[in-house]
């Protein structure tokens, strides 16, 4: 009996260090088999999705707070049916210290409200093309984030979004923007029209 829990065990551990490996040194959030569907998280390769009959699913959060890159899929899957990964939610990776690098995919339309606060090591992020909404102080406190390139597709900034990213130092934006950028930064940036 032992032996054969044994060679379970080995089994299953083979499994998840196979399903947990990096790719290109990102943390891979590819397509996954999630277990249920339903308006409520589910957990797959340290991260929580939550997936909508309407075909979409939400980053809720992420649970490995090792992570230092990550490129977040554009797709999750259950039995078979693709649900787009649309948003990351509220306090999805709040205070992921060791975080550095994020590349957003162009399927997501909306970062929530602290969605990075407090990711003080963050250097790089590449937003959605296709984003519009950037929550209440999503980027609070990135201490290390010192430029960003806001895609022409924002339509809303909440307020405080950059608030304490004191090496912020350049914010690219799209001449058309109407955007009024007040009460996002905690100092000032030099904005540059693109």
């Amino acid at each position: 009996m032992s032996k054969q829990l044994l060679s379970i065990t080995l089994i299953a551990l083979f499994i998840f260090s196979r399903t947990v490996m990096n790719i290109a040194n990102f943390k891979a959030f590819a397509v996954v088999d999630l277990e249920e569907v339903a308006e409520f998280p589910i957990q797959q390769d340290g991260a929580d999705y939550s997936i909508h009959d309407s075909g979409e699913a939400i980053l809720e959060n992420c649970y490995d707070d090792e992570i230092e890159r990550i490129l977040i899929p554009e797709f999750v899957e259950k039995d078979g049916r693709k649900y787009i990964v649309t948003e990351i939610g509220y306090e999805a990776f709040c205070a992921c210290e060791k975080l550095k690098y994020v590349v957003l995919p162009n399927s997501v339309k909306k970062i929530g409200d602290e969605v990075f606060w407090y990711c003080k090591n963050l250097k790089f992020v590449k937003l959605s093309d296709h984003l519009e909404k950037i929550g209440i102080e999503a980027f609070k406190d990135c201490v290390h984030l010192k430029a960003i390139e806001i895609p022409k597709s924002v339509i809303s900034i909440g307020e405080r979004a950059f608030d304490g990213c004191n090496t912020l130092k350049e914010v690219r934006v799209y001449k058309q923007s109407s955007i009024i950028y007040e009460n996002i930064f905690s100092k000032d940036v030099n904005i540059i029209r693109i």
